[in-house]
């Protein structure tokens, strides 16, 4: 798969986009594989969902990191992958959350599990880890995808004066996935030095500084530098994310508002006729007069402003 990507990087790219989906057979497999016999083999062919990604993944981002584009060529190729597995979530399950959160919370499972498994842990550590990943996944995730496509924000605006711009929907979606990658890491993080101890990619980094003749005190802060830096690149994978995916979903978000706006202009319409064809002295008469005088002002602005 290497090789293939090596060739052909872009085509083998999108194909990992496209069967993005399909690690949620690997998760299945993998509870299957140690509720039979107790134990989980990481090189069985189920995992195939798994390696085979990482290995075009990683090769591309390698290609990538060696050409003119160097490590920030690298960083976004990643970035991008991540986006388009999102997406390609989203649009397999028709947009249904729960199940667009689900398969986002099976990949990270799939992931994680034989991730730890090459690391040398137990089946028992490797699922906690997995069940964690999952977790932090579907919980942070669920932030983001609200803020994306904010179904409740639209129909509290749609009724409103709404002065919301694209800039700031776009910067509270930045926000909001910063935050969710850096709540994500964090969870991880903690998890991997509890569950794998030992194995953990922490100790395993003080493991190697000391190798390299530092002391215990050294060794410590250059792995705290490079968790940090694991941090920070979470956070700008975020936030480049949140971007890049409310960028075009604005779009979507203003077609929805225009939907909802006309949908209660049509009903506000109807309400006047009514009441104005009662008496004048009736509660809905003058309720018809006063909401007649409100529709001066648009009943359905748009929520952004381009």
């Amino acid at each position: 798969m290497a090789k293939y990507a090596k060739e052909n990087g872009f085509g083998m790219s999108v194909a990992t986009v496209l069967l993005s989906p399909m690690k949620v057979l690997s998760t299945g497999q993998q509870i299957l594989d140690y509720v039979d016999d107790g134990n989980i083999d990481q090189n069985a062919g189920y995992n195939h969902w798994v390696y085979n990604t990482n290995a075009v993944r990683g090769q591309v981002s390698e290609d990538i990191s060696n050409s003119w584009a160097g490590g920030v060529g690298s960083f976004l190729y990643q970035t991008g992958m991540s986006v388009g597995d999102s997406a390609m979530n989203t649009l397999a399950t028709g947009g249904n959350k729960a199940l667009s959160l689900s398969l986002m919370g099976a990949g990270a499972f799939a992931n994680t599990v034989v991730s730890a498994k090459d690391r040398g842990m137990s089946d028992e550590q490797a699922l906690g880890l997995g069940v964690v990943s999952a977790g932090a996944e579907i919980l942070t995730e669920s932030f983001s995808y609200d803020k994306l496509f904010g179904a409740k924000d639209i129909g509290k605006a749609a009724g409103k004066k709404a002065t919301t711009s694209v800039g700031k929907y776009i910067a509270s979606n930045i926000t909001t996935n910063t935050l969710e990658e850096l709540g994500a890491e964090g969870i991880n993080f903690a998890a991997d030095v509890i569950i794998a101890k030992d194995k953990s990619q922490w100790q395993d980094s003080i493991n190697q500084y000391k190798k390299l003749g530092k002391s215990d005190s050294e060794a410590w802060k250059l792995a705290f530098r490079d968790a940090a830096w694991q941090f920070a690149q979470a956070a700008a994978g975020g936030a480049l994310a949140g971007g890049m995916m409310s960028g075009p979903s604005s779009v979507f978000v203003r077609s929805k508002i225009s939907s909802i706006g006309s949908e209660n202009s049509k009903n506000a319409d109807s309400i006047i006729a009514n009441g104005l064809a009662q008496s004048k002295d009736s509660g809905a008469y003058k309720s018809a007069v006063k909401l007649s005088n409100k529709k001066s002002v648009p009943l359905s602005p748009n929520i952004l402003k381009f």
